[in-house]
């Protein structure tokens, strides 16, 4: 038996496998890239720029009414169109963005800047600051307060609020009392409770409220920016160049009937600016003119130290 054991043993290796033919793959069809349309510039559009996110521009319709009105021939060239861009929150969450936070991303820069820094497909103005670069009305991002403090002025009784990922307009009255501000702390507590309950808090004025133009009687017109809620609970931003008394622009976007129920003051005159970088897209609008300050010439990006941004979800942009 050993030996029949060690015989098998030295027996002559098998050959090696015949080789299996490597088959390659026909390679793929290019496909062409589909070119994207650029956003018209001149004229009425509607445009679904991504899921979600609805850029338009209508003529501004015809409204009754006697406004104060700039001087005609300093506008002849200006774009009159009302810009709109609608933002699904199903689809973008809302960032407040601030040079003033702590660890910031970003300095004080342009509305393009902010958008590449933080991969926002929609910047815009989220209200007015002072020259401390803190905002004018009470706003607030998660732990962070740009301005802690609450603007007592009775117009500036309107909030723009994000909560869990919804946004809307609030109306509560800022309270009595001597002075510009008043302590946050000085709102009843079932008011604090709805704003502590908000991922992004900022106080600002009425434009549009229920649909119905509110602003009061002004003799100044501007380019603006403004945004708010429409009546399917999506966020809404309108854009103007064309300098209007808030009044009339108020009118003129109620007229539209595009479901525009609430509208805070963002930003007026060159420092007004909407952008979009979307689908392959880009919109950048901004302002110029304003009473006693601009004329009609501005044509550049101001640098903004805060924006309001949508990002698209699930990117991480932010």
């Amino acid at each position: 038996m050993t030996w029949l054991a060690l015989f098998a043993c030295t027996a002559p290796p098998a050959g090696p496998p015949p080789e299996t033919p490597v088959q390659t793959p026909d390679p793929a069809p290019e496909v062409a890239p589909v070119p994207v349309e650029p956003l018209p510039a001149s004229g009425a559009f509607v445009r679904e720029v991504a899921p979600g996110l609805v850029v338009s521009a209508f003529d501004p319709p015809e409204v009754s009414g006697t406004f104060s009105q700039p001087a005609a021939d300093a506008l002849a060239a200006t774009d009159r169109r009302l810009f709109v861009v609608t933002i699904d929150p199903a689809q973008y969450d809302l960032a407040y963005l601030s040079s003033l936070e702590p660890g910031a991303r970003t300095s004080a820069t342009t509305g393009t800047g902010w958008a590449d820094a933080h991969g926002a497909h929609v910047v815009w103005n989220p209200g007015m600051f002072e020259p401390s670069e803190r905002a004018t009305g009470y706003t607030r991002a998660g732990s962070f307060a740009s301005q802690p403090a609450v603007r007592r002025n009775a117009m500036y009784g309107w909030f723009f609020t994000v909560t869990d990922g919804r946004p809307a307009v609030l109306n509560r009255q800022p309270p009595g009392s001597e002075g510009k501000y008043v302590p946050y702390d000085a709102f009843p507590a079932p008011d604090r409770a709805a704003f502590d309950a908000a991922s992004i808090v900022s106080q600002s004025l009425s434009i549009v409220r229920d649909g119905e133009p509110v602003y009061p009687p002004r003799k100044n017109q501007w380019s603006e920016l403004a945004y708010g809620v429409d009546d399917q609970g999506r966020t809404l931003v309108v854009f103007s160049r064309y300098p209007y008394e808030m009044r009339e622009l108020g009118a003129r976007v109620a007229a539209l009937g595009i479901g525009a129920r609430d509208l805070l003051h963002g930003e007026g005159g060159p420092e007004a600016t909407l952008v979009v970088k979307a689908g392959g897209v880009e919109l950048i609008a901004v302002g110029s003119y304003e009473t006693g300050f601009y004329d009609d010439s501005n044509h550049e990006q101001w640098a903004l130290p805060a924006v309001m941004a949508a990002i698209p979800r699930g990117t991480g942009g932010e």
